[in-house]
C-alpha cells in the first residue's frame, strides 16, 4: 500500500510544483526551474496495477481493508 501512496504522491506533488513555478516564474527563469523539477523529479513509476492486485488480494484473505 505504501508503494501505492508514493506513486501517487509524487505525480501529486510534480504537478503542485508545476502549478507554483508557472505562478511565481516566467520565460527562460521558469524553464529553468521545471528543468530542474524534472530532474529531481525524475523517478521510475511503479507497477500501479500489480501493487493494487497485490493488495486486494490480501484484503481477500484477511477478509477486510487492513487500515
Amino acid at each position: 500500500m505504501t508503494g501505492l501512496v508514493a506513486d501517487e504522491s509524487m505525480g501529486l506533488a510534480e504537478t503542485a510544483a508545476r502549478h507554483v513555478l508557472a505562478a511565481c516564474a516566467e520565460g527562460d527563469l521558469l524553464r529553468t526551474q521545471l528543468a530542474i523539477l524534472r530532474r529531481l523529479a525524475r523517478v521510475t513509476p511503479a507497477d500501479a496495477v500489480g501493487l493494487s492486485r497485490t493488495v486486494a488480494r490480501h484484503c481477500i484473505q484477511v477478509e477486510r481493508y487492513p487500515l
